[in-house]
């Protein structure tokens, strides 16, 4: 049995569209644990409509996502447990392909690539083998949470840390230091809908320090605090704005670890736009060290990422202007 856990945060006006994608599951022994953390009585009304003997509701313990997570893997009688958001619509193969990969690959934990839609359109993709997941984890959260299914006995162990905002973060990174093995289906298994009430959309400066400390912890796990300084120094690239010297450093450090094989060059291209968006002042000589660098790094010139720093620069849009958002459209 594969467990299915859905916490519901007030997102009601999409929940029917997440529960029929996993009771439309090609995999057929799946249980759908919903707790209800909303404010209101609209989540029950809604399960009722479905009368399936596959879902099992709880009223939520009103506390905070993860708490909600924590009592949705305490029900859960699965060999296997799935994380779902009630936003999010599943790919009907979805748990099937993971439920194979899993046993396939002998991996532990296993998420796939995920679709964007509503606000922002893109495809999100990630390293498929652990060893890739396991130092992207210092930069950047390499395994999308909403689409993970891991075995039951890595939840029962490893649960959501109560205390942090950035759960998912902390928690693999927590995985990561014990070894657990990792994977991610190069395939969209998951349409992942962006819309202004969602969480990831409200990003605070509480937020921002939070997977700070959670990704400086875990980089002083992998490297010594001495062979990674410069790397600390800048915040492990989690501040909101940097210089071009920061940012050459970041950019460096990460195409350091490329060079010596211990990760591809996807991450070095998925970074680098990143550090230069949060470029404190854009002008035409952020785009200038921005090709620099590409020359350097032996990188593509000719993608959209450099269109959009290009435009960014020369028309010195800040991270303040409605057209920072520009990229969605270009992507």
């Amino acid at each position: 049995m594969v467990s299915v856990i859905m916490p519901v945060m007030d997102n009601e006006k999409y929940l029917s569209k997440a529960i029929e994608s996993i009771l439309n599951q090609s995999y057929e022994n799946i249980e759908l644990i919903i707790v209800d953390d909303s404010k209101h009585e609209l989540c029950l009304e809604i399960i009722k409509k479905f009368n399936s003997k596959s879902i099992k509701y709880f009223k939520g313990p009103q506390s905070n996502l993860s708490s909600a997570l924590n009592m949705a893997i305490d029900n859960a009688n699965g060999d296997y447990i799935a994380r779902m958001d009630s936003d999010d619509i599943a790919h009907p193969d979805r748990i099937s392909l993971q439920v194979k990969a899993l046993n396939l690959n002998g991996w532990q934990i296993c998420g796939t690539w995920i679709k964007q839609f509503g606000n922002d359109s893109r495809i999100c993709t990630y390293p498929a083998d652990s060893e890739q997941i396991k130092y992207w984890m210092m930069f950047t959260c390499a395994i999308a949470h909403p689409t993970v299914l891991a075995r039951a006995q890595i939840f029962h162990k490893f649960k959501y840390n109560t205390d942090s905002r950035v759960e998912d973060h902390e928690l693999w990174t927590r995985m990561l230091r014990s070894n657990v093995i990792f994977g991610n289906i190069p395939l969209v298994l998951l349409n992942y809908r962006r819309h202004e009430d969602a969480s990831t959309s409200n990003v605070s400066e509480k937020l921002i320090f939070e997977r700070g400390k959670v990704i400086k912890n875990y980089s002083i796990f992998l490297y010594t605090p001495k062979s990674i300084k410069s790397y600390l120094e800048c915040s492990c690239g989690t501040s909101n704005m940097y210089n071009l010297d920061q940012i050459k450093t970041l950019c460096d450090f990460v195409s350091g670890i490329v060079e010596k094989g211990v990760v591809n060059t996807d991450l070095l291209l998925k970074m680098m736009p990143v550090y230069f968006r949060k470029c404190e002042k854009m002008n035409t000589n952020v785009f200038l060290l921005y090709i620099k660098l590409l020359r350097k790094y032996n990188l593509p010139i000719f993608a959209y990422e450099t269109l959009y720093i290009l435009i960014l620069s020369i028309f010195n849009i800040n991270r303040n202007s409605k057209l920072y958002t520009l990229k969605k459209f270009i992507s």
